[in-house]
């Protein structure tokens, strides 16, 4: 998602904020922690993500993303350290098959 994309987003759902507002109000730091929960936080991992995002920052203010922000840590750390188990296992059973092959009559 992009800050524009977030832009439009919102103002659907509340015209009166304006991008105005939003520009001035939203640093790239504070930028960075919304796409954080929104790329990581496992309740907004659907096809209406975009949206999620939007309502809570139209409800609930900036706020709201550092609240989420320890869930979404978490869950990209662990996605991290699945892939990085999962790209382990997938060499290690390359190479049980290698040895399987050289071992072979």
């Amino acid at each position: 998602m992009t800050r524009d994309e977030f832009n439009k987003e919102l103002m659907q759902i509340k015209p009166d904020m304006g991008p105005p507002c939003l520009s001035d109000y939203l640093t790239d730091e504070r930028w960075e922690l919304i796409d954080k929960v929104y790329t990581y936080h496992p309740s907004i991992c659907d096809s209406d993500a975009m949206r999620k995002v939007a309502l809570l920052y139209a409800e609930f203010g900036f706020g709201i993303f550092t609240d989420l922000e320890e869930t979404a840590h978490s869950a990209r750390e662990l996605e991290r350290e699945y892939k990085e188990t999962k790209d382990r296992m997938d060499k290690l059973k390359t190479e049980i098959e290698k040895l399987k092959n050289r071992c072979a009559p």
